[in-house]
């Protein structure tokens, strides 16, 4: 019997951990002792196996307990949008994909470039209130607000002037 696990949902670039207990029809545990062999396949968005480097670790042989762990070097690649894994095992020779689910994947956000807004969008129709400044190696000076308000409005008052 193949059960569903409940949906997961990871960042890309971070340490995926997944427990998970394998259980057989009847709900009793696996022992992963005697299983000849533990799978454990990830489907991305497209339905495309993904390669990747996991760690399966037997948490509790006994209880059929079982831990897989994928590093953050292989999930800052993986895209964002809803993936598949799927737990196949050996037992007595016969082979069963026994769990499977979804897991929810939001790009590494880490990894996306800083967005740059264009000169156009510093025009006199915007003020600079409508712009997102990230400085490397800068001091800032905060100016009071009336400050800041007065400076516009002499800045607005000249750019009319020259049009």
């Amino acid at each position: 019997m193949t059960t569903q696990h409940r949906a997961w949902s990871f960042f890309g670039g971070d340490d995926w951990i997944l427990n998970m207990q394998l259980l057989d029809a009847s709900g009793t545990p696996y022992n992963l002792d005697t299983l000849s062999e533990i799978r454990w396949l990830l489907h991305n968005p497209a339905g495309e196996i993904v390669e990747h480097d996991a760690i399966l670790t037997k948490t509790d042989s006994g209880t059929g307990s079982l831990s897989i762990w994928i590093p953050s070097a292989e999930t800052t690649n993986f895209v964002g949008g809803n993936w598949t894994d799927f737990v196949r095992i050996v037992c007595n020779g016969i082979v069963r994909t026994i769990l499977f689910g979804n897991i929810s994947v939001t790009a590494d956000p880490w990894k996306h470039p800083i967005a740059v807004a264009p000169f156009s969008a510093l025009t006199a129709s915007r003020s600079t209130g409508d712009v997102v400044v990230i400085l490397q190696n800068e001091r800032i000076r905060r100016v009071p607000r009336r400050e800041t308000v007065a400076r516009n409005r002499a800045n607005a008052l000249s750019i009319k002037r020259r049009a």
